[in-house]
């Protein structure tokens, strides 16, 4: 089977879902953030009970920064599959997802600060920035492993051909 060139339909597919995912990640962010502090709190206070019913008790505060670590470190991730969908060269390319997950966390803090009950923290900023980074770590690993697995498929089909 023939690799896809840039243009080829399946490339455009994947390109046009990926960035839509990554669109879709940011709009769920800036609607979490736009919740008033009260809806937020119950959201939050759900999660920490849930999480004691099933043994593990952490503080409020705590439950809350990691829901901003983890709906960034999936937008880092979507990022950087997305990057990857345009170049094979991500690391030539990494500032891009870096500075839409930050301005999506600046953003987002800014947008907290118009929002009742909620405020913006730059401690927040650099929780969100934390979550990109893993979710970009997160997504160079996943693509690392594709290619293992890609190169001994190839590997196996080109040895199978070569036998017959």
């Amino acid at each position: 089977m023939a690799k896809t060139k840039p243009g080829t339909r399946s490339v455009l597919v994947k390109r046009a879902l990926f960035t839509c995912i990554s669109v879709a990640c940011i709009i769920f962010i800036f609607i979490n953030s736009g919740q008033s502090g009260t809806i937020s709190g119950a959201r939050s206070a759900a999660v920490t009970e849930f999480l004691a019913g099933i043994g593990l008790t952490l503080p409020d505060f705590v439950v809350r920064k990691f829901g901003h670590l983890a709906e960034y470190a999936l937008l880092g991730l979507w990022l950087m599959l997305t990057l990857r969908a345009y170049t094979p060269r991500t690391f030539t390319f990494l500032g891009w997802p870096l500075l839409v997950g930050l301005l999506t966390g600046v953003l987002d803090e800014f947008n907290q600060l118009h929002v009742a009950g909620r405020s913006g923290e730059v401690t927040d900023v650099l929780i969100d920035m934390g979550g990109v980074l893993i979710g970009m770590a997160l997504g160079l690993l996943l693509q690392w492993l594709a290619g293992i697995v890609s190169r001994r498929t190839h590997r196996r089909r080109a040895a199978k051909e070569a036998g017959n």
